[in-house]
């Protein structure tokens, strides 16, 4: 694949920041902010707003709606939540492009896993570090650095990262559907159409849309898949014994979340024992 001179100088500059990403990530996931920990969210969402007020863009905090949840004994309770961060460059341009993430990691304030710290193998293991607040420190990096391409004027981007996507979002979902129906959010996926009908999963992210076509979105993949995708995609295969289903949902290096559909209650209950994952639904 071909790299234009202007593309690389994006590139570089993203590797340039090398030491700024993991630092900032270190020190995020060094604080706590589990969804439920409000002193810790709102520590995080001071030093996001920070970084991404170097950005030339709108930086906005947005209020949340409470949530409410059913305790064990019953009883309805009422829950507050941070605020969601949006930051907004060229909301004018005639391409849009909408960026989510959330700062809340799964593990609660009370978790022995606090601090980051490093493996043998160099590798950093940290509460949040391979999700979102690492996540969140390379999106920001890579904003950066597309900032200093020349045809950075035709494309308007809009970032939310919210604070409670871990426990399902109950705050911020109504922020997410709003930012998916409005501008290309929605097109991307709902008015565009391949010009390529198959392709392998590694060509995904060079298939070629139509601007302005009509329809949905259909991509057709072919081949196997153990990567752990967090966007609109669903994997989907064929099996011809329950065996061979849980041997495929296995064969993966990730576990964090696997779910079970039959109408089979005891069928669910066999497979949820077989399957290595941390949560199962």
């Amino acid at each position: 694949m071909r790299i234009l001179n202007a593309d690389q100088a994006v590139l570089d500059h993203v590797a340039g920041r090398r030491d700024a990403i993991i630092g900032r990530t270190i020190d995020w996931a060094n604080i706590n902010s589990g969804s439920r920990n409000a002193a810790g969210l709102n520590t995080v969402l001071d030093a996001l707003e920070a970084e991404a007020r170097r950005l030339p863009a709108q930086v906005t905090r947005i209020p949340t709606q409470g949530s409410t949840t059913v305790a064990d004994d019953g009883s309805v309770r009422t829950e507050a939540h941070a605020d969601a961060l949006k930051i907004v460059a060229r909301s004018e341009a005639p391409i849009q492009v909408v960026l989510t993430g959330h700062y809340d990691p799964v593990f609660p304030a009370d978790s022995g896993f606090q601090t980051v710290t490093s493996r043998a193998d160099g590798a950093l293991n940290g509460p949040g570090v391979a999700d979102m607040k690492g996540g969140i420190s390379v999106l920001l990096a890579a904003l950066e650095a597309f900032e200093t391409h020349p045809d950075r004027h035709g494309v308007g981007w809009t970032v939310l990262l919210s604070p409670d996507e871990e426990i399902g979002s109950p705050a911020s979902a109504p922020l997410l559907a709003e930012l998916g129906a409005v501008d290309d959010a929605g097109r991307l996926l709902g008015e565009s159409e391949t010009r390529a009908g198959r392709a392998d999963l590694n060509d995904l992210a060079r298939l070629e849309l139509a601007p302005g076509a009509r329809g949905w979105l259909r991509l057709t993949a072919e081949g196997e898949t153990r990567e752990q995708s967090f966007g609109p995609v669903v994997a989907a295969f064929r099996f011809s014994s329950v065996q061979e289903a849980v041997a495929l949902a296995n064969d993966t290096e990730y576990g964090l979340a696997a779910y079970v559909f039959t109408r089979d209650v005891a069928r669910a209950w066999r497979l949820s024992e077989q399957l290595d994952f941390g949560m199962i639904g």
